[in-house]
């Protein structure tokens, strides 16, 4: 199934400010992989963002790019401890632009946390060992069999 279909494939980044926090109280952004329609869209805003010549423009891309792949959070809390709902237009209210840069990196890198890179690595359901042994069986077979001069 192509990854993008998979309800299952989304991946969190936390800020590094958040990294030591306990994982069940950690602030994150939940992400879900991009198409290649999407990638097209992002390298071109990336691309924006280098070349932009003041700060203005080159926030909003940030937040733009952000915008593409964001899905949700967790943790989210005010300073009072209630929680932030979940409203992409209130990324900015949130972050401030070197936290929103680095989320940013991160999500061009598409660098899934190590818990969500386990989930992608699990091993396929799907027997690959049979096929691979009746086919190096039929390659042993052939090149056991005398060959004929021609």
């Amino acid at each position: 199934m192509p990854l993008i279909l998979d309800s299952q494939t989304k991946y969190k980044i936390a800020l590094k400010s958040d990294k030591k926090k306990p994982a069940e109280f950690r602030p994150c952004f939940v992400f879900q992989y991009l198409t290649t329609r999407s990638w097209r869209k992002v390298s071109e805003l990336s691309d924006s963002f280098e070349r932009s010549s003041n700060g203005i423009t080159a926030i909003d891309t940030v937040f733009e790019i952000l915008r593409i792949g964001l899905v949700g959070w967790e943790n989210m809390k005010r300073a009072d401890g209630t929680e932030i709902e979940y409203a992409p237009d209130k990324l900015e209210d949130i972050l401030i632009p070197r936290e929103a840069t680095e989320l940013m990196t991160a999500v061009v890198a598409q660098q899934p946390s190590f818990e969500d890179k386990k989930k992608l690595d699990l091993p396929s359901d799907s027997n690959t060992e049979e096929p691979a042994k009746a086919a190096k069986e039929s390659q042993n077979a052939q090149t056991s069999q005398p060959q004929q001069n021609l």
